[in-house]
């Protein structure tokens, strides 16, 4: 079983222009490494642009359950 670990960023915040990032995953499992990575594509293909307006961005990696290593 696969997770898909994330971390998301959002870049120059306030007055300061500092970057803030947050470490979750995304609540599904997969039984494949591929299903994982085809969740990644879908995922960056629907948050794109998105993130790109808020000046934001979206770390994702596969990982086996059990691992915690991003």
């Amino acid at each position: 079983m696969w997770y898909i670990a994330t971390i998301i960023c959002l870049i120059g915040m306030g007055e300061s222009n500092f970057d803030m990032c947050f470490k979750t995953e995304v609540p599904v499992k997969f039984n494949t490494y591929e299903e994982c990575n085809i969740a990644i594509d879908n995922i960056v293909s629907y948050t794109n642009e998105d993130l790109v307006k808020r000046n934001s961005t979206l770390i994702m990696k596969c990982l086996p359950v059990g691992s915690s290593n991003v």
